[in-house]
């Protein structure tokens, strides 16, 4: 038995179709831990990384930043970079309404042009017709290893979403 790496199958590219407006909910992979998510012409992106990583990618991104014509928020759970990925966030910033993550994160998220807000874990939030409520989560990793960040992570530095839109629920 060989041993090799787990390997997702590649994304499925996407262009300007997936930002217009449509009667429904669609959700598209980005990659990663990414989402698209298309409710009914309102764009939200989940943990973005579609260029900058410091590691060879397994897949390639199926939209390049700079085919993104507009986002109404950006959801970002934490500050690892392949959830927050600076030259991702920082080419969206012109074309992005509004970026939403923990208070530490959203900090943040500002530095690189973002308009954002840092939200407190199950504080609700709405982008259009979608219901936004940050979950916790437990990532601070970094802790258990000296030297791996420049700070000590706390709970609230971490989320989940949680989306109610009007076709349904995605968490």
């Amino acid at each position: 038995m060989s041993k090799s790496q787990a390997k997702a199958p590649a994304p499925q590219f996407f262009g300007a179709e997936a930002f217009q407006s449509q009667e429904n909910t669609t959700v598209r992979w980005l990659a990663g831990a990414g989402a698209l998510i298309n409710c009914r012409g309102t764009i939200l992106m989940i943990d973005p990384f579609l260029k900058g990583f410091d590691m060879p990618l397994l897949v390639e991104a199926p939209v390049k930043t700079e085919d993104v014509p507009h986002v109404d928020a950006l959801l970002i759970t934490h500050s690892d970079n392949d959830h927050f990925s600076w030259d991702t966030c920082r080419d969206l910033a012109p074309v992005c309404d509004s970026c939403h993550a923990p208070r530490y994160v959203a900090g943040l998220a500002a530095k690189l042009g973002l308009p954002s807000t840092g939200h407190e874990i199950n504080d609700t939030f709405s982008v259009g017709p979608l219901n936004v409520t940050l979950t916790p989560a437990d990532h601070a990793w970094q802790n258990d290893f000296p030297g791996a960040a420049d700070r000590v992570f706390q709970k609230e530095d971490f989320c989940g979403f949680w989306l109610d839109t009007p076709d349904g629920t995605i968490s």
